[in-house]
Formats: structure tokens, C-alpha cells, sequence
């Protein structure tokens, strides 16, 4: 999937139409199940994953920090 470049700085480059059947009401369980989309910026590519998943995308020694 190729993807649209869109400027930033601009609030209506983030201004679009979600049906809502498609807004999560409540976390899906496992959580590290949850879905997961990857952006590859050399490519212009996006990858549907689920969050388990995502050590395969970080560098080495990338730290993650987590709150509750």
C-alpha cells in the first residue's frame, strides 16, 4: 500500500472521516494482541501487525518505556 504524503504542520492534513463501528470501545484482550500499523519511511509502505510483534520493527538497544 503506497502511501499519501500530507504536510504536518497543518491540522487539516489529519482531518478525516472514521465510521463508528471502526472506534474501539473497549481494549481488546490480550492486549498485545491489539492491532499495530508500521509506517516504513525508505519504502513509503504501511504494514498491518498486532503489537506482539513489534520487537521485529525496533533497532538493537532500543529502550522502551512504559506506564500504566
Amino acid at each position: 500500500m503506497k502511501v499519501k504524503r500530507i504536510n504536518p504542520s497543518l491540522t487539516s492534513s489529519y482531518d478525516f472521516n472514521l465510521p463508528q463501528e471502526l472506534i474501539a470501545n473497549h481494549p481488546v484482550s490480550p492486549a498485545d494482541t491489539a492491532k499495530l500499523l508500521i509506517y516504513n519511511r525508505s519504502t513509503n509502505t504501511i504494514t498491518h501487525e498486532i503489537f506482539k510483534n513489534i520487537i521485529n520493527y525496533l533497532p538493537q538497544n532500543t529502550s522502551i518505556f512504559l506506564n500504566d
